[in-house]
């Protein structure tokens, strides 16, 4: 019989109060953006609008960007915070990856890749994940009735066995000059095989 922890988390657009040490948390969007928001930016000129999109996916985050004018900068950070771990941890037993769908419109650039940054500190104060590998765009397929293309993520890491207090989730733009809107759908955090 699976351990039962009584931790509260938010868990794609509701809340879980008794969750088996086996589950690991995901964001559907189905509802609405699951705790998630702005994050903040580095290297990026403006401010990019951040919003919840029910037309795409079952719903999604929609990220409307402009990087043109970092096309010369091997980096530049549009940042999403997910801001129920700020007061209820995310308990992760093992976790290894996070996966997620990216949509993007291919007309908007002309050249370039983009990275996710995925960034989890401990309520020990600790760093628990900061990687950030390339989205491979090219695997991406067309999304019907619309410009847009899906691909889907997954993001390794080191195995974490932690209380997260505090999760950043990052689209990077390495000499893109992407300008349109970007949508985030279905996070899950997880273990490979």
């Amino acid at each position: 019989m699976p351990m039962v922890l009584s931790t509260t988390f938010l868990v794609g657009s509701f809340m879980a109060t008794s969750v088996s040490a086996a589950e690991l948390p995901s964001w559907d969007f189905s509802k609405d953006a699951g705790g998630w928001a702005s994050g903040g930016v580095w290297n990026y000129d403006g401010a990019p609008t951040i919003s919840y999109d029910e037309k795409i996916g079952d719903g999604s985050i929609k990220l409307d960007v402009d990087f043109h004018k970092k096309i010369k900068e091997s980096w530049s950070e549009v940042k999403l915070h997910n801001s129920a771990s700020d007061s209820s941890p995310l308990v992760l037993d093992g976790c290894d990856m996070l996966t997620f769908d990216f949509y993007f419109n291919p007309n908007n650039m002309t050249n370039g890749p983009f990275k996710a940054k995925i960034y989890m500190k401990s309520d020990a104060n600790v760093e628990v994940v900061n990687v950030c590998p390339d989205i491979n765009v090219l695997a991406a397929s067309p999304v019907e009735g619309t410009n847009l293309k899906k691909v889907k993520v997954s993001v390794p890491f080191q195995a974490v066995t932690a209380n997260v207090v505090y999760f950043d989730f990052s689209v990077v733009s390495s000499y893109t000059n992407y300008k349109g809107e970007i949508y985030v759908d279905n996070i899950a955090l997880g273990k490979r095989g």
